[in-house]
């Protein structure tokens, strides 16, 4: 019915409107009467609704999606598991990010920057960044929050940030919206209209271009706040609070990502039995060595979370 490789009809944004429109109008109607799939077919070009390639619809057409909307759905065998563990590409090193922000003070533009900014100091999702309103920055009065009135789920929350990035916007609003209304959009295209996720996507996705990482997204920036802030303070709960998560579950997989307490025991451990640069075996003829193995005691590093 399909050309290989080409996916079925309603796979695509738009398409399962359509779909339901051609099996609502093939319903039965009062005394029994049903329309075929030639007058559905001609109904739905007077409505311009056009098949997947842009042609007008035949009887065949509307045959065939009525008989696969009629065929029982097959179990999904790749049925996505959820992460328990983010991967190495998943997120950013405090190391790479303070290199991007270096790259982009020599060839970026200051609303990149500052985009790159608030997503790597908030872990705000790609639609609450585009969502903000010069009213949603908590900046007066000493205040350091960026308020999020309609995050996932449609909940609110505070998200406290550290008083750098404040200052930074607090410079960017005067610079860009001295003059806005409190209900402006923080970030805007180039047409000044609000940002769209499609828009900033591609933003990061060119940041991530300039700086030699391929595939950077925005949700990145959100699992790199997370890991780091996580592994200064291990407060679970905190970040699970800054991001917004319903369950703790969902952020415990930021516990098992990015720790510094673990790698520094590692390294403390490794050097512990590698005394002058051979490693400290026990001899045949004893039973135990003469003097007990130390191993130092592992001491938490700030991981750079000063951007």
């Amino acid at each position: 019915m399909y050309a290989t490789g080409r996916k079925p009809f309603g796979s695509r944004p738009g398409e399962g409107e359509v779909i339901t429109v051609i099996k609502l109008k093939a319903r039965k109607r009062k005394g029994g009467r049903m329309l075929g799939p030639g007058q559905i077919a001609r109904e739905l070009n007077t409505e311009a609704l056009k098949t997947q390639m842009g042609h007008r619809w035949t009887a065949q057409g509307v045959k065939n999606i009525l008989a696969r909307s009629q065929q029982p759905q097959k179990a999904n065998k790749n049925k996505y598991s959820k992460k328990t563990q983010l991967e190495s590409g998943d997120y950013l090193t405090a190391q790479q990010v303070r290199y991007c922000l270096q790259t982009l003070m020599e060839v970026g533009k200051s609303d990149d920057r500052m985009i790159f900014r608030v997503l790597v100091g908030t872990g705000l999702r790609a639609s609450e960044l585009c969502d903000l309103q010069v009213r949603d920055l908590g900046l007066e009065a000493g205040k350091s929050q960026v308020d999020v009135r309609r995050g996932k789920g449609c909940k609110q929350r505070s998200v406290f940030i550290d008083p750098g990035l404040a200052g930074r916007l607090r410079a960017y609003l005067q610079a860009r919206h001295r003059n806005s209304g409190r209900k402006a959009w923080v970030f805007t295209n180039t047409r000044g209209d609000k940002l769209t996720y499609d828009s900033l996507y591609y933003r990061i996705r060119k940041i991530g271009d300039k700086v030699g990482i391929a595939g950077l997204r925005p949700h990145a920036l959100r699992h790199t706040f997370a890991t780091l802030l996580y592994d200064y303070k291990k407060d679970l709960f905190f970040v699970q609070e800054q991001l917004g998560h319903a369950s703790s579950d969902t952020t415990k997989i930021y516990a098992k990502t990015l720790n510094t307490a673990k790698k520094e025991q590692l390294l403390g451990f490794a050097e512990s039995i590698e005394k002058d640069g051979m490693p400290a075996i026990l001899p045949e003829n004893t039973s135990k060595l003469e003097k007990p193995v130390q191993i130092p005691q592992a001491t938490t590093v700030m991981a750079g979370t000063n951007f």
